[in-house]
């Protein structure tokens, strides 16, 4: 599977000084881009209500945040319990499709998709 990370997730480990948490948020996005579909990254469930949208649980007290579609996982928040579910409480405000290009390889096609950002 593909991976991309969004700046707000990029902006949420700089807040994170534990290294501890830091060197699992590196092993949840392996596993991730390792596992050739969703059932096989641990501790996935998905957010009720939205489509598409899941948390992985990988600390006792951290959430991720991610965003999947076809072969492409987005990793959109990481925060601790309280504030993942505090401030993940609308995940269609983030835009599930990037700001640049990409090139989803599939088995039949290859689709090229550029997106622009939204104002």
């Amino acid at each position: 599977m593909k991976i991309q990370i969004s700046k707000r997730f990029a902006k949420d480990t700089q807040k994170i000084t534990d290294k501890r948490i830091l060197v699992k948020i590196r092993q949840v996005i392996i596993e991730a881009g390792q596992a050739g579909r969703l059932a096989n990254i641990s501790d996935l469930e998905e957010m009720s209500g939205f489509s598409n949208y899941y948390r992985i649980k990988f600390d006792y007290r951290y959430r991720i945040g991610i965003y999947c579609e076809n072969e492409l996982i987005q990793f959109l928040r990481v925060d601790n319990r309280e504030g993942f579910y505090k401030n993940f409480h609308n995940p269609y405000d983030y835009d599930p499709k990037p700001s640049h290009r990409i090139v989803l390889h599939n088995a039949k096609r290859t689709i090229t998709t550029c997106y622009s950002d939204r104002p």
